[in-house]
């Protein structure tokens, strides 16, 4: 058995064939890219058919996670299963900053001892802190190698260790510190060359709007109850990533949230998505992918007027409107440079003016979350955009009290 120890803490243990069957991946011939190495969130699993993972969740997969295979499917063991994970790594490639191997003193057996940016711990010991008892899984090859519970904070550094002859320890290596997309190397778009901005872009193409997203979903739905307080969240992957079963048990809330989605795409499907699900309120919370310029660059204006068009058009059909802040950030890891913290803050301003000015309910998360930069504080949030469990829990009762006082109205 092998077992890998991060600050101290037993992360996991693993078969020594399991994981160097996804070592021998990254060694490969100095012209063939190593495998790349991610440590992401467990969402569901492990299943034992792919159809059952698909079925955990209600066979809509969202944009932001996928089905994937342990090494087992591959390697023809008997522990062949699937496991539902985000697509985002919580690190990966230049997160690492160090990877060596070595020695234990204490039992002679031979380690991997790597080490994060500072940065990266940073946000690895944050995350880990806030979900306590969740899943995470090293991901390889386009595999799961392992997954196990989080027992405890980590932050910056680990350790690998088994019986591992000096070729098994360089492939163990290598995988740590396997490869990475240069920055230089990006899409015609400027979005980073990674899956999920290639899906992104070639979605563009095909579906501006996203109307084939929640197509099937919405004829499923069916109408509101006689008496029911139906809400419809429309949003980005902030919402999409908002489990709104479990931050308001019993309430007949949808979820139409689209990762990395912008405010014209949003209105494109406001009324396929919000106005024809007859909700008696419609909850709006965007802004922040039209600042980050996920379809082309936009002006401040051009998205608060996407933003009223949506509210005026649910007004016009009987629906209440509540708008939402801009959460804050810092800065975006996908689009860095753009200071949006400032902007942010400009826009919602003018949602405050604004809902005040059209008797909407506004909703201001904003100042409950920032942090003195303006940002989401790591205890929020692990990349400073997509809030963590700890985040959602401040926004769900600013939210529950919003709705409440548009039903009132």
């Amino acid at each position: 058995m092998s077992r890998w120890r991060l600050c101290n803490t037993t992360f996991f243990t693993a078969t020594l064939a399991g994981f160097l069957a996804g070592a021998a991946l990254a060694a490969q011939t100095p012209t063939t890219p190593a495998a790349r190495l991610e440590i992401r969130a467990v969402d569901g699993g492990p299943f034992p058919t792919e159809e059952e993972a698909r079925q955990s969740v209600n066979g809509a997969l969202p944009a932001n996670e996928e089905i994937v295979p342990n090494a087992g499917n591959h390697d023809g063991s008997s522990d062949a299963s699937y496991y539902v994970i985000e697509r985002s790594a919580i690190v990966a490639g230049s997160d690492f900053l160090s990877a060596q191997p070595g020695v234990n003193s204490n039992t002679g057996q031979s380690t991997v001892n790597f080490t994060l940016t500072r940065e990266a711990g940073d946000k690895f010991f944050a995350y880990t802190s806030a979900n306590i008892g969740k899943s995470m899984a090293v991901v390889m090859g386009g595999t799961v190698r392992e997954s196990a519970v989080i027992k405890s904070p980590i932050r910056d550094r680990g350790m690998f260790t088994g019986f591992f002859s000096r070729v098994e320890l360089m492939e163990l290596t290598e995988a740590f510190a396997a490869q990475q997309v240069p920055a230089t190397q990006t899409l015609p778009s400027g979005h980073p060359n990674e899956p999920y901005w290639t899906e992104h872009d070639r979605q563009l193409l095909v579906d501006f709007g996203g109307l084939a997203h929640f197509k099937e979903a919405n004829a499923m739905l069916g109408a509101a109850k006689t008496g029911e307080d139906r809400v419809v969240f429309m949003g980005d992957s902030i919402t999409q990533g908002w489990k709104l079963d479990q931050s308001f048990p019993g309430k007949p809330y949808v979820n139409r949230g689209i990762s990395g989605q912008t405010t014209p795409q949003m209105l494109i499907r406001f009324r396929q998505d919000a106005i024809d699900l007859k909700p008696k309120v419609v909850v709006i919370l965007a802004g922040t992918n039209d600042i980050a310029g996920n379809t082309g660059p936009m002006t401040l204006e051009q998205t608060e007027g996407n933003i009223a068009s949506m509210a005026e058009l649910a007004a016009a059909n009987g629906i209440r409107v509540v708008l939402c802040s801009v959460l804050p950030a810092y800065d975006y890891h996908w689009a860095p440079g753009l200071t949006p913290a400032p902007k942010i803050a400009q826009v919602n301003a003018w949602l405050r003016d604004y809902a005040a000015q059209k008797g909407y309910v506004y909703v201001d998360f904003y100042s409950a979350m920032k942090d003195e930069r303006g940002g989401l504080p790591a205890t929020l949030s692990a990349d400073g955009v997509h809030p963590l469990p700890a985040g959602y829990a401040v926004m769900s009762p600013l939210a529950e009290a919003g709705i409440e006082k548009a039903l009132k109205k």
